[in-house]
């Protein structure tokens, strides 16, 4: 695209943005021309209206529009087309071409696609990846990562068994309202003597003196 169709095509983005709560087929329309010219994000969008909103679904033309804002880097895309190999919605089931789209997202830092190559090596055994993989995208708060991250804290996959880390984590989960992240320190404090706990909540109020 040249720069008046960069400009054009990011006008009939934003037009479509301004229609979308109050009629989706309007917004599909202008996020369409903005995708004949090329505009990634317009692109992805139409692939989500033939997903599932806005549009009759039609996943075959979903992934098409996918690749295509895939083919200029944008991560969301690539991500779904991941989830699309991965669970056969307009595409043959294919794991491997799943993997190597949910890699392609996860290095342009997409957290979702982070924590899912994180629980796809945990699968297959290869822990110490996967940890890598879940504390990039809970860095970026991603709550399920953080979760995920704790389990590999608490029980020792990946690192050393950790359970103040595996709490950390799991706290951060749980402030997001991850309901498993919620369980586990729920049951940890039950496990915890109440006097215990008071020890802990007095040990943070009054530390001890720096030297």
């Amino acid at each position: 695209m040249n720069v008046d169709q960069c400009s054009a095509a990011a006008a009939q983005f934003a037009t479509g943005l301004s229609f979308y709560n109050d009629d989706r087929a309007a917004a599909a329309e202008w996020w369409r021309k903005a995708a004949d010219q090329g505009h990634a994000d317009a692109q992805y969008l139409i692939g989500l209206c033939y997903h599932e909103k806005g549009t009759t679904v039609d996943k075959v033309s979903s992934v098409e529009w996918f690749r295509k804002a895939a083919a200029q880097g944008h991560a969301k895309a690539q991500h779904s087309i991941g989830c699309a190999y991965f669970y056969g919605d307009g595409v043959p089931v294919d794991r491997a071409s799943a993997v190597a789209w949910f890699r392609e997202a996860a290095e342009r830092g997409h957290a979702d696609a982070q924590d899912t190559i994180g629980g796809l090596l945990s699968a297959d055994g290869d822990d110490a990846a996967a940890v890598e993989w879940f504390r990039k995208a809970a860095d970026q708060g991603h709550a399920k990562a953080q979760y995920h991250l704790g389990c590999a804290h608490y029980l020792g996959h990946g690192v050393p068994v950790d359970q103040a880390a595996a709490v950390e984590w799991w706290c951060k989960a749980a402030d997001q309202g991850h309901a498993d992240a919620q369980g586990y320190i729920g049951l940890l404090c039950a496990r915890t003597p109440v006097h215990r706990r008071d020890d802990k909540a007095k040990a943070k109020r009054n530390p001890p003196p720096s030297h």
